[in-house]
């Protein structure tokens, strides 16, 4: 599946020139192509970065302790690579799966704000997470507790819902996209 411009913009997406091309180009090659797969892909990456708005965190002032934790690695691109051990994991990831790839994100963070990295890194945490696995067995929520909390959720608490930050707007979105999709 190939999105087009207006396709983003009838899903309200922003920024459409600087991450469409890109966007299509790893759907196609990391195969977010089903409609299971880009209805919990697109929206977790809609609620995470506010439609393609933020590919930087916003961080919470009234949380230093988290803000010392984290240091320069908060989250960034449309998923919000969050924390230095993921920014190694990569680095090393792109040095493996690309030919003379000589770019450090540990050593150069903002990388991560760039339109091809902020889009890679969503579609890398995909793959190596294996969210394609929940995405074709219809389990939405756990591909939102992966992308949030990184651990699958314990149904068993009539609570879980809540421990996934978002948990709302990202079933919004995923409703949007999915009326979207039957209409093309």
């Amino acid at each position: 599946m190939k999105f087009t411009k207006e396709d983003f913009k009838k899903l309200k997406i922003v920024n459409t020139d600087l991450y469409l091309d890109w966007f299509n180009k790893y759907a196609e090659q990391f195969e977010v192509n089903t409609e299971d797969r880009v209805l919990c892909f697109l929206s977790n990456l809609l609620h995470e970065s506010a439609n393609f708005k933020f590919i930087k965190e916003i961080l919470p002032k009234d949380k230093p302790d988290y803000i010392k934790r984290i240091g320069k690695y908060f989250g960034r691109g449309l998923l919000q690579v969050t924390w230095e051990r993921n920014y190694k994991l990569f680095t090393d990831w792109c040095k493996l799966n690309f030919e003379g790839f000589d770019k450090d994100f540990v050593k150069n963070p903002e990388l991560l704000e760039t339109p091809q990295f902020a889009v890679l890194s969503a579609f890398w945490y995909w793959e190596t997470n294996n969210l394609e696995k929940y995405a074709d067995n219809k389990d939405f929520d756990n591909v939102c507790s992966l992308i949030n909390r990184g651990r699958l959720i314990d149904k068993s608490n009539p609570n879980w819902e809540k421990l996934i930050n978002g948990y709302e707007d990202r079933l919004k979105k995923y409703k949007t996209i999915n009326n979207w999709l039957k209409s093309v």
